[in-house]
């Protein structure tokens, strides 16, 4: 049973993660098909368009395209290796730690093709983002919320 229960935390990591890229793939060539055209859901507010973004976190960090790359392998290559060391990970940090794999995944996806990140989500007090910002932001939240609770209690 322990196996069980294990394989389904690790299906249920992979699959979250493979949900995010394949979404933001699928966002991001419909942006793509809009050919520089701004959507405007909120006039003034949330645009839709896109938007290169080259640098790290947010676009604060100015790097090399390779620099990137490889700093963004490294961090995913920790996730991954810190999940898969878990035993039991509770629900919260599983779905933590795949939304930012997921996240950190499709960016580096978009960093190899491209050689920059594609941003879409304008919001007008926020930094243009795109989903996979969302879900490593989100994931990060989750994770430091639920960080004293890493593991569910054995019985």
């Amino acid at each position: 049973m322990k196996t069980a229960a294990k394989l389904s935390s690790a299906h249920s990591f992979l699959l979250l993660s493979v949900i995010i890229i394949c979404t933001e793939f699928v966002i991001k060539q419909r942006i793509v098909q809009w050919h520089g055209d701004v959507v405007h859901l909120v006039p003034g507010w949330i645009m839709l368009g896109s938007y290169t973004n080259s640098a790290l976190f947010l676009g604060w960090i100015p790097l090399a395209p390779s620099l990137a790359i490889t700093i963004v392998t490294i961090a995913l290559a920790l996730v991954c290796g810190f999940r898969y060391r878990l035993q039991k990970p509770t629900i919260a940090l599983n779905l933590g730690l795949a939304a930012v794999a997921g996240g950190g995944a499709a960016n580096l996806v978009d960093r190899c093709y491209r050689g920059w990140v594609m941003d879409y989500l304008h919001i007008r007090i926020l930094p243009v983002t795109n989903l996979a910002d969302w879900a490593i932001f989100i994931g990060l939240i989750t994770i430091l919320l639920k960080q004293p609770d890493w593991t569910t209690k054995k019985e």
